[in-house]
């Protein structure tokens, strides 16, 4: 079974405003994660609802928050709310590769079910959808409301985050799961996995 993890964090030395949570409803819950994070577990939570956000915005005017997700198999991102608006966001979609090539599976080899080709095949179709300068692009967009200066407010090295959302950063990691396990790292939140709404973090 794949992570799947969702949650808004502040620095938990935040939480001694008893005005911060004010806003939340009764369903809404905030659980601490460790010495530094706390995280806001919500119903709503991939911010389907544009009320949810709305209501993060609210909040980010009195502590600055962290939404953050990662479902293992599919994708993760996040968005930074400070003071009423959403200062740097990230959305990577792991389906992206996969769609480019059954797109060119199909082209090549019409009838036939793309992850059911020979290995070899296959390989060498990821490999050139790897190539392809439109999935090249739209693989960099995702990356554009990436602002490494945004995480200053969370008291945040992001000189190392320039580095790990650098394109030759990028283009060089081993797993496409890297990525997101460095950027827990650096955020000081390594314990943010399998943590969501419907988890019962008490036991952790």
């Amino acid at each position: 079974m794949s992570e799947f993890t969702a949650g808004t964090l502040f620095r938990t030395s935040d939480f001694a405003d008893e005005t911060f949570g004010a806003t939340l409803t009764d369903k809404d819950r905030i659980e601490i994660l460790n010495d530094t994070w706390s995280v806001i577990l919500m119903e709503d939570e991939y911010l389907g609802d544009s009320a949810t956000v709305e209501k993060l915005a609210g909040l980010s005017r009195k502590k600055p928050l962290l939404y953050f997700y990662n479902a293992e198999d599919h994708g993760w991102g996040f968005k930074v709310f400070d003071d009423g608006r959403i200062t740097s966001s990230l959305d990577v979609s792991y389906d992206l590769e996969y769609s480019y090539f059954c797109k060119l599976a199909e082209e090549r080899y019409p009838g036939e079910i793309p992850h059911a080709l020979p290995k070899e095949l296959t390989d060498e179709m990821f490999e050139e959808v790897k190539r392809l300068p439109e999935f090249l692009k739209e693989t960099e967009e995702q990356y554009a409301g990436v602002r490494p200066e945004a995480f200053q407010r969370f008291e945040i090295d992001i000189e190392e985050l320039r580095d790990l959302f650098s394109e030759e950063y990028r283009h060089h990691l081993e797993f496409i799961h890297d990525l997101v396990y460095e950027f827990k790292t650096i955020m000081g939140f390594k314990e943010m996995r399998w943590v969501n709404y419907d988890m019962d973090l008490s036991n952790r």
